[in-house]
């Protein structure tokens, strides 16, 4: 299946462990990864998709914007 968002393995990762309420700190340590930078990456290759942000980080915690997380959740189990 091409994978039509450009999202890599990480990001994957990253935005299901936000949905599904897993801790993500881990994950940002063992890949060298800044929150700010991951966010912005795959804010930026979901943009054309759906014309707004996806994430935002608020107090250094990153979370998923409401009104997307059922489109978000397909993305996510495609890539599963």
């Amino acid at each position: 299946q091409e994978n039509a968002t450009d999202l890599n393995d990480t990001e994957y990762t990253f935005m299901s462990c936000l949905y599904y309420g897993r801790l993500y700190e881990d994950l940002l340590k063992s890949k060298g990864l800044m929150l700010s930078v991951l966010n912005d990456s795959i804010n930026e290759k979901l943009f054309e998709l759906f014309s707004d942000t996806v994430l935002f980080e608020d107090g250094g915690k990153a979370e998923l914007i409401e009104d997307y997380t059922d489109e978000l959740k397909e993305i996510i189990r495609n890539q599963a």
